[in-house]
């Protein structure tokens, strides 16, 4: 009998696809654990969203999929990255419902405990458009929740275009991007099905495609946005996070893709964003993963959305960690959890049926300027153990 890859401790998507993970929060007295999903297939595909709780970070309960893109605004791509935050008691759900050329936010939201979500019927709720025409709306995705006194907050990867662009020259590449905006004629089921004859094995980003021969020049660099909200659903746009400095490599402002999967964290005083850059050229040994982990330490100005950078830093060394979100425990700590996988890789576990694991949860603190990573506490009591793990509840 063959030996399966199947992992005792670490969370595993049962069948199918996982990919990023979204929406981390503990919540009525669980953590929760959403993330992309194909169900239908190990291989990537149009984007769910998995859902997984824990109350021990090893026994993982599979909960149903708590987004299905069925809807027109998520043709293709599907229901792609994003987050969550409470309000109210309800659990609000935004993501970003994408398309090769076009990708827009949307909300759901769940008052049954974060097990099923209701799509607002105004999605999508905000696109790149109704910010300013400085972000792309080819690459606007993976808002990340936080609120803050009296406002609630999103950070988001984005394309951001030269500052010293025309307006003339920003309305000519808003030409060109509607020029190559898909139809809206779509349908979700033929979509879905064409894209699907394609999918490749090898997990290929399915957000590293060449944009239909726009150059960066016009579609942007890589950046990060902030935007806020009284209420969750009507939106205004801050700024940009990231403004040349002297002191870091010119690489990290010219990014040939976009700083995805941002967070915003607090730890010991100090503000914190952990975010996966794509295609980061290697410097000396850093950065030789195919698409990075970062953090970026520094101070965030909530007025004008620039982060006065203090320094940057790699997350993790090895080649299969992205994508790395947070949750805050009732205690005050940070536990990490991150994509244990990368793109552009082999899936041995595809012949089993399934791919996609996620990391041991880290706990993360603060030690002078540098990030201090752990195996969280909980995990402590189940050393010689071997748990069962997963549980799947319907």
């Amino acid at each position: 009998m063959s030996k399966s890859y199947r992992p005792y401790y670490h969370a595993s998507v049962p069948s199918g696809w996982s990919n990023d993970p979204n929406g981390t929060i503990y919540y009525n007295g669980k953590a929760h654990l959403f993330f992309q999903h194909y169900p239908h297939k190990p291989a990537w595909g149009t984007m769910h969203w998995g859902h997984f709780t824990t109350e021990d970070f090893v026994h993982w309960d599979v909960l149903p999929v708590a987004l299905v893109p069925d809807r027109d605004y998520e043709v293709i791509c599907g229901c792609c990255s994003g987050s969550t935050i409470e309000k109210d008691g309800k659990l609000y759900l935004m993501y970003t419902a994408a398309q090769p050329t076009l990708q827009r936010q949307c909300m759901a939201v769940s008052e049954d405990g974060g097990v099923t979500f209701t799509k607002d019927e105004s999605n999508p709720i905000l696109t790149a458009d109704m910010l300013s025409k400085e972000v792309s709306p080819l690459d606007f995705r993976d808002p990340r929740l936080f609120k803050k006194d009296d406002w609630y907050y999103f950070i988001a990867g984005a394309r951001v275009l030269a500052l010293e662009a025309s307006k003339e020259e920003l309305d000519e590449r808003t030409r060109k991007w509607d020029r190559h905006a898909p139809s809206s004629s779509l349908r979700y089921v033929e979509a879905d099905a064409v894209h699907h004859t394609g999918v490749s094995n090898k997990g290929q980003s399915p957000s590293l495609d060449d944009v239909f021969g726009i150059e960066p020049v016009d579609s942007g660099f890589g950046n990060l946005i902030l935007c806020r909200s009284r209420d969750l659903m009507k939106w205004e746009y801050v700024g940009h996070l990231l403004h040349r400095q002297p002191e870091f490599e010119e690489d990290f402002y010219n990014l040939n893709g976009v700083y995805e999967c941002p967070d915003y964290l607090v730890i010991d005083g100090k503000e914190v964003i952990l975010t996966s850059p794509q295609n980061l050229p290697q410097m000396d040994n850093h950065f030789q993963n195919v698409h990075s982990g970062l953090y970026l330490l520094g101070k965030l100005d909530f007025e004008t959305g620039r982060f006065d950078l203090k320094k940057i830093g790699e997350l993790d060394n090895g080649f299969d960690f992205y994508a790395a979100q947070s949750l805050h425990m009732p205690d005050g700590r940070y536990i990490m959890i991150s994509w244990k996988e990368m793109w552009d890789r082999n899936y041995p576990t595809q012949a089993e049926g399934w791919a996609g694991t996620y990391s041991f949860p880290r706990e993360l603190s603060m030690d002078g300027d540098c990030l201090i990573q752990k195996p969280a506490r909980e995990l402590d009591r189940f050393c010689g153990c071997v748990p069962v793990p997963l549980r799947h509840r319907q």
